[in-house]
């Protein structure tokens, strides 16, 4: 699982895994984890995804206007 928060004054997100560890009756004594920096490759994702988002409302533009965009006037343009 994700975790994120302040790790000394900087915002990190972790992948995250945690187990119970067993004394010899089966009891429970604890737990073991570990937990691995994704903060970049999570920044990364959300940038490629907004990307991805913008190019697809452009290209769906594109379509519904029938030729490129960017070479039709908008609204806010003078027409005349």
């Amino acid at each position: 699982f994700l975790e994120d928060g302040l790790v000394r004054g900087s915002y990190m997100m972790l992948d995250v895994h945690k187990a119970p560890m067993f004394d010899a009756d089966g009891n429970i004594i604890g737990t073991v984890g570990s937990g691995r920096d994704v903060t970049q490759d999570m920044k990364n994702l959300a940038e490629k995804r907004a990307s991805d988002s913008h190019t697809f409302l452009w290209r769906s533009k594109e379509k519904y206007l029938g030729r490129r965009a960017e070479t039709r006037p908008t609204p806010f343009e003078d027409t005349q």
